[in-house]
């Protein structure tokens, strides 16, 4: 989920065994998505936006 009100991004990833983890990235934080092999910074995220 990616928040509005501030620069954050809470990512949820179903474990193995069945459990959820929640990540919660902000300002100067890398986001990682494992899934998809991708990484990039919160920044790049909001780049352009007032905020």
């Amino acid at each position: 989920m990616i928040s509005q009100e501030k620069q954050s991004v809470e990512c949820r990833r179903k474990m193995a065994v069945g459990n959820w983890e929640t990540t919660i990235y902000e300002l100067g934080d890398r986001v990682i998505l494992t899934s998809i092999d991708l990484e990039f910074a919160i920044a790049d995220l909001y780049c352009g936006l007032d905020g």
